[in-house]
């Protein structure tokens, strides 16, 4: 027999939205794409006379 749970039943008010938007600026700010600009003109460099 199953016992009857005590307490109300949890509500999750995430606005899953918003907070996914907001993981993906805090990512942002830890890994950041600027190396790409210049990628392929220090590969090019490192390369020369290879």
């Amino acid at each position: 027999m199953k016992k009857k749970r005590w307490g109300e039943k949890y509500k999750d008010n995430r606005n899953w939205r918003n907070y996914n938007r907001k993981l993906v600026r805090r990512g942002e700010a830890y890994i950041s794409l600027d190396f790409i600009e210049t990628w392929k003109k220090e590969l090019d460099e490192m390369n020369r006379g290879k």
